[in-house]
């Protein structure tokens, strides 16, 4: 375990290497959960989707919202290819727009992260509240990776004293 009990976790999902995005790949995620805990992740079995034109996960955030407002394709989308349940994430490496300090730029990543609203994203990552210490993320995926790229998912805890544990 951890030596402190962290407050907050984030949680990334990604369909391409970050420093290197390339198009044409994608993870399929579905079931997520902490071990070690029985507080669940919000929607980790991506079974609830919001009823927007460009639908994402419930609790989770994407960069489907700027994509239906700027244009270009969608890189979170509902699949019935689940390992449980009706429903799971594909997260495709599509031309998306992402909000910078300067406005709209392009990525060639998909990425999904759990995303409660609390969190001021111009300030950091979305995080969510945690109360224990959990030993392991762990959760079903598919993965189909263009060319030699790689696909990521992460998590960083951070306990009271601003301490990060990945």
């Amino acid at each position: 375990g951890l030596p402190d009990t962290p407050d907050t976790a984030m949680i990334a999902i990604m369909s391409t290497n970050p420093a290197n995005p390339a198009t044409g790949g994608w993870i399929q995620v579905d079931s997520l959960w902490f071990e070690g805990t029985d507080d669940p992740i919000a929607n980790s079995s991506f079974e609830v989707w919001s009823q927007v034109a460009c639908g994402e996960p419930s609790g989770w955030m994407s960069a489907n919202l700027f994509t239906c407002l700027f244009g270009g394709d969608t890189s979170a989308m509902l699949t019935t290819d689940a390992h449980s349940g009706q429903y799971a994430v594909r997260i495709e490496s599509v031309e998306t727009y992402i909000p910078d300090d300067d406005g709209m730029i392009t990525s060639n990543m998909g990425f999904l992260m759990p995303y409660t609203g609390q969190t001021d994203l111009s300030e950091s990552l979305p995080s969510f509240p945690v109360s224990f210490n959990p030993t392991s993320l762990t959760g079903y995926y598919k993965f189909f990776p263009h060319q030699n790229d790689t696909a990521s998912i992460f998590v960083i805890l951070t306990d009271s004293h601003g301490e990060e544990y990945r």
